[in-house]
């Protein structure tokens, strides 16, 4: 696990740094859809980790590195593309002292195929595609598989707060701060031209096809995955 008393690179860093070092690595502003972008770029985020984990390359501390970053990279680029504040990370709190106080159990239940709870200590890849999913889902309701029928769907800001917490859990697991995942992925764009994350016609068949080839992970996450994504394009093709 992370020790709370070990400073990251950027120790400071918290939700108004995040969103300045976030921008200045975006290129989807003036896209047609970027919210289209933002939704579909995190699917695919999850989709990358779920993969990871079913290779057996979750041990990999440098590649979880990049994978929490790119999901970090989303979460801040959500929250200011929407002007919404994450739950319980404070104005002034940085992302690694929430990471140091997160509890699992704030997070929104999840219930799988089998109808048992997710534990999320046990099954962290699971919560993190339900978590980033359903932040998916909140800006573009499509999948009701997502949410208990106890539960109205949650707000933006409450779906970020169970991503980041989630991802924050992941992190300590690995021993990664969250500042130095998100550092991680900074410089990695920083070094290169953004791609943002656009489906063209041609390629919309051929994403659906391979990750229904490449999702040989967990029954649950992918039939999620694979549900969200046809939504996506659906939305954008109507």
């Amino acid at each position: 696990m992370t020790d709370p008393e070990t400073p990251g690179l950027y120790p400071d860093l918290n939700l108004a740094k995040a969103h300045a070092l976030t921008a200045a690595t975006a290129s989807y502003a003036n896209r047609p859809d970027p919210q289209a972008i933002l939704r579909k770029g995190l699917v695919e985020e999850v989709a990358e980790y779920a993969w990871e984990v079913a290779q057996g390359r979750e041990a990999d501390k440098d590649q979880i590195e990049g994978e929490i970053g790119d999901v970090l990279w989303y979460v801040s680029e959500i929250s200011r593309f929407h002007d919404t504040p994450i739950t319980g990370l404070e104005t002034s709190q940085s992302f690694d002292t929430f990471q140091a106080q997160i509890d699992v159990y704030n997070v929104l239940p999840i219930v799988g195929i089998d109808a048992t709870q997710v534990n999320i200590e046990e099954q962290p890849h699971i919560a993190l595609a339900v978590t980033a999913l359903r932040v998916v889902d909140v800006l573009n309701p499509k999948n009701e598989d997502l949410w208990l029928p106890t539960y109205q769907r949650a707000s933006l800001e409450k779906a970020l707060g169970d991503l980041l917490t989630t991802a924050s859990f992941i992190a300590s697991k690995h021993s990664i701060l969250l500042s130095d995942a998100l550092k991680h992925t900074i410089e990695k764009l920083s070094e290169r031209k953004r791609n943002p994350h656009v489906i063209d016609e041609a390629q919309k068949n051929e994403l659906i096809s391979s990750m229904r080839q490449r999702l040989n992970i967990h029954p649950f996450v992918g039939r999620l995955l694979i549900k969200t994504l046809s939504a996506e394009i659906s939305s954008e093709v109507n």
